[in-house]
């Protein structure tokens, strides 16, 4: 009975096994996933722009075409996030130097006002 179950056991495991390899591992790509390889390509913008034109013209209900429309989006949200980023870098930049020298401007005032405390000592004692 032991090995009757083993020998089961094993050939349902085998057989499970032949089913799986059957599967193909590796299936080409569509032409709608090319389109969305080539929208995704960030180095040639023309391609791009071409590629997200004709996705959407070619495949308006393919899941690809909501996936690049999705992340096109995104990737535009990315930039103009990056742009105000950049905007207030420069504009911290500017309020670190104008802080700096509004600083150096009170140290010299500070020094201008005990100059003229000493004078003005200096004056009182002079008159007594």
């Amino acid at each position: 009975m032991r090995r009757f179950t083993g020998l089961l056991l094993a050939a349902l495991a085998l057989s499970g096994c032949a089913r799986i390899a059957e599967l193909p591992l590796f299936s080409p790509p569509g032409k709608t996933q090319v389109l969305f390889l080539q929208v995704m390509d960030g180095d040639n913008r023309d391609r791009q722009t071409e590629a997200f034109r004709q996705l959407n013209e070619q495949h308006p209900e393919d899941p690809w075409t909501h996936r690049a429309i999705t992340l096109e989006a995104q990737r535009e949200a990315l930039h103009k996030s990056q742009a105000k980023l950049n905007r207030n870098k420069n504009e911290l930049n500017q309020c670190r130097q104008d802080y700096q020298r509004l600083e150096a401007e009170n140290s010299k005032l500070i020094e201008n006002r005990n100059e003229l405390k000493k004078l003005i000592i200096e004056m009182e004692t002079i008159a007594r």
